[in-house]
């Protein structure tokens, strides 16, 4: 399935001036666009909500998703857990659904949170 990227923290909130009150987002921000870079190098992307033509999308980068879209979600411990995307519409959260073993072939469901690294299956990478 490749390497899975490298561990890296994610970047902090914010700072705020050493000389005033006021919040600086501009490292954060540089270090966001560094690691979503770093992770697009890897092949994988934050999972997103967007819009596009037709509204609201989910996006794994740039990549619009569609329901039934074979994905495989980050694991903590930098592996890849194949699932299939699906989507609720009444609340626009993201679901993956696993297969498991055993008859009649069960599934398990869990909601993708925010901000999750994604990326596509094997068969669907460019």
């Amino acid at each position: 399935m490749g390497p899975a990227p490298r561990s890296w923290p994610p970047p902090t909130p914010g700072r705020w001036g050493d000389d005033d009150d006021s919040y600086d987002d501009a490292c954060p921000a540089a270090l966001r666009r560094l690691w979503e870079s770093l992770l697009a190098e890897a092949g994988a992307a934050v999972l997103r909500l967007g819009a596009d033509a037709g509204g609201n999308r989910f996006f794994a980068g740039d990549v619009g998703l569609h329901a039934g879209t074979a994905i495989e979600v980050l694991t903590p411990e930098g592996g890849w857990q194949p699932a299939r995307f699906e989507y609720d519409v009444a609340t626009w959260s993201a679901l993956a659904y696993v297969a498991l073993g055993g008859w009649d072939a069960p599934q398990a469901v869990f909601a993708i949170p925010a901000d999750a690294v994604v990326r596509l299956a094997p068969e669907r990478r460019r």
